[in-house]
């Protein structure tokens, strides 16, 4: 049974099931189940269904983002605003959150150098590389419920480093200040994951481990910050670290 929750298949079934008409007979609902398993297996199930069902299993998240890859290049969109990029998604799929494609943006302006490049009033409304963008959506959307965790994980150890801190006045983080607040982030985040009542996709271990080594000993942690620049900083670089990472599994 376990083998078939990490796969889907319970979900499949259910799902074939349910849009199964109830008097075809015998040879029609083999066949109904041949092609709903087929298009599973290629990866366009997930083509106009809602949310719920695209996000369900990891490979249909994954089908979605190679269709939604494929429209773009079908389209020859080689950049796109994330409001034309959203609303492209939402042809596939209604209901799809925009915080999703918000995440993903961000992240594609902070790697491309945009963030520093445009007013804080133009982000979000620059056109951003088709190639760059759907590399960033497939982390931001794949790792969905891991990413927005990390992201309150990271505040909460900064928040909690700062208010015990001893030497305020120092304008720089100390390595062992970094791997403190580092501690405290790996814990809180494994505390989050074991309690959630929800499947959450996890990398493997080594690159979980890795992409956290790497924001949190990337350059620019200057103490004198707020605690909102810093924790977007890290939660961006543990992102892009990941995103880099997850490519070359």
């Amino acid at each position: 049974m376990e083998y078939l929750d990490k796969h889907g298949v319970r979900v499949y079934l259910t799902d074939a099931l349910s849009r199964m008409k109830p008097d075809s007979t015998a040879t029609s609902q083999t066949q109904f189940l041949l092609d709903y398993f087929n298009a599973v297996i290629s990866g366009t199930n997930v083509l106009h269904r809602d949310f719920a069902y695209i996000q369900s299993t990891p490979r249909n998240r994954l089908s979605f983002v190679t269709q939604f890859s494929h429209l773009l290049t079908c389209n020859r969109q080689e950049s796109c605003k994330p409001a034309d990029y959203f609303h492209l998604i939402e042809l596939m799929s209604q209901g799809f959150p925009y915080e999703v494609v918000k995440r993903a943006a961000e992240l594609t302006e902070y790697v491309l150098g945009i963030q520093q490049q445009q007013p804080e009033k133009a982000k979000l409304g620059v056109a951003l590389p088709s190639k760059s963008f759907v590399v960033f959506f497939r982390v931001c959307f794949y790792y969905m419920e891991l990413v927005a965790m990390a992201e309150q994980c990271i505040v909460a150890a900064f928040e909690e480093h700062q208010r015990v801190r001893t030497n305020s006045l120092s304008p720089n983080y100390s390595h062992e200040e970094l791997k403190t607040i580092r501690d405290s982030f790996v814990t809180l985040l494994n505390d989050d994951i074991s309690k959630s009542s929800t499947v959450i996709q996890v990398p493997p271990a080594r690159t979980l481990q890795t992409s956290i080594d790497r924001a949190f000993s990337a350059g620019g942690l200057r103490a004198t910050a707020s605690i909102g620049a810093f924790s977007t900083f890290v939660y961006l670089e543990f992102a892009r670290s990941l995103a880099m990472l997850d490519v070359l599994e």
